[in-house]
């Protein structure tokens, strides 16, 4: 279903990026893959845009439960995470969210969902594990690593041979097209969809979901991103050729054997505390923004180096984010996040969803951990609630580490929890 907002339309996930969209370079779709057998049924709902604020995807799940009557813990509804789709937290909107847009998206994704679930069809489900390499990134290391190159791909073909849908799993952000972009855009899973696509057939749906992806993107700095500052290579023909990549991978391991999913359909949730990381005063946070503006402006009325003063405008980008950290622990009325975690079982294959950013490298470790022969972890599912950085990182510093709302720590809590819900859901205890 395609779900383009009008030209106009803030678009979320860059600071520097203050204009709103002056034209669409290609569609943002939802797409929506239902699974049904006697034991039950799930929905998987993917959505080209940077996150699903909590309080919308619970209500679009709402919606979804009330039209298919399958329960809210097995549906899943996650955010591909393109920084070029409309702001529905109002965060990069002046004014704060445009109601009728998020009103509209809800109806849409609602109705997605519940087309898909009344064209089912009868169909065989296959899994299959490719690996790219050149799309995704380590953006916190300078040998780009760790990463997680590890393809999954979900195929639903109907009984004649012909394949329905064909859901793709990688982990990296989709940011290829930076803050100087205007243009509406799925960036490269949406080159990847339509290559896999146009390979498959008119009538096969793709649909693409993000992993563990906090701190993997397509070899850009996220600091030099905040500022603003020009990278090269952020076109729409390296987006393009990144999907491409992708889709190539994919083709191929369809094309391949892969391993039927037999068995049950089962799926569960939990609820995970995070708690908050201490933060100064609002008050003490703008004092420092001001002293970090101010260090900017003598840099550059200085004519200072240029690399003094980058330095300083990432200082100053760091202070801000640092500012929007604190406000929001200021305002909050209880010490932490009450996070949604969810595991969705398709015979010896288990999702994980996981509402956050959470780094590769504890996505990695739920993967090689998990009792389940395959495992594929959804990241952004169900909602936002920021990045989940590992421990070492939120010691090291950086950008996610000042941008995290939580204490040190909540990474490997949402790891542990992700750990028990699956040994649970495996010894059937759902």
């Amino acid at each position: 279903m395609t779900i383009t907002p009008p030209i106009g339309t803030y678009l979320a996930g860059y600071d520097a990026r203050t204009d709103p969209a002056r034209g669409v370079h290609d569609e943002l779709d939802a797409r929506c893959l239902v699974l049904d057998d006697p034991s039950g049924a799930v929905v998987i709902l993917a959505v080209d845009v940077l996150q699903l604020p909590t309080a919308f995807a619970n209500a679009v799940r709402a919606a979804i439960a009330q039209t298919t009557g399958i329960p809210r813990e097995r549906i899943l509804a996650c955010a591909t995470h393109t920084h070029s789709a409309p702001d529905l937290e109002g965060t990069y909107t002046p004014g704060g969210p445009d109601r009728s847009l998020t009103e509209m998206w809800r109806r849409a994704l609602a109705g997605c969902a519940e087309a898909a679930w009344r064209g089912r069809v009868d169909a065989d489900v296959e899994f299959g594990l490719g690996t790219v390499d050149g799309v995704g990134v380590n953006r916190r290391h300078p040998d780009g690593h760790p990463v997680d190159p590890l393809v999954g791909v979900v195929s639903a073909r109907l009984r004649g041979g012909e394949r329905a849908c064909v859901l793709v799993n990688y982990t990296c952000h989709p940011v290829v097209l930076g803050p100087d972009n205007l243009c509406i855009s799925a960036d490269y899973p949406g080159f990847a969809r339509r290559a896999i696509e146009a390979v498959e057939g008119p009538r096969t749906l793709a649909m693409f979901t993000n992993g563990a992806e906090g701190d993997v993107n397509t070899g850009h700095s996220a600091d030099l991103s905040g500022i603003g500052a020009p990278i090269p290579g952020r076109t729409f023909a390296r987006a393009r050729r990144l999907g491409h990549r992708l889709a190539g991978e994919v083709i191929k391991v369809l094309a391949g054997p892969m391993v039927g999913l037999s068995g049950p359909i089962a799926a569960t949730a939990c609820e995970v505390f995070l708690p908050f990381r201490e933060t100064p005063p609002p008050a003490a946070a703008e004092a420092a923004l001001a002293a970090a503006d101010r260090e900017v402006g003598r840099l550059v009325a200085l004519g200072a180096d240029p690399n003094a003063a980058t330095a300083a405008k990432i200082r100053r980008f760091h202070a801000a984010v640092h500012l929007g950290v604190a406000r929001r622990r200021a305002a909050a009325t209880a010490p932490g996040v009450t996070a949604e975690l969810q595991t969705v079982r398709v015979g010896d294959l288990a999702l994980v969803g996981i509402p956050g950013e959470l780094f590769v490298e504890l996505g990695l470790a739920v993967k090689a951990r998990s009792p389940f022969l395959h495992t594929l972890v959804l990241g952004l599912a169900n909602g936002s609630v920021g990045y989940l950085p590992t421990r070492e990182a939120c010691e090291s510093g950086g950008y996610e580490a000042v941008a995290t709302q939580f204490a040190l720590g909540a990474g490997e809590m949402v790891q542990n929890a992700c750990l028990e819900m699956l040994q649970s859901l495996k010894e059937g205890h759902v």
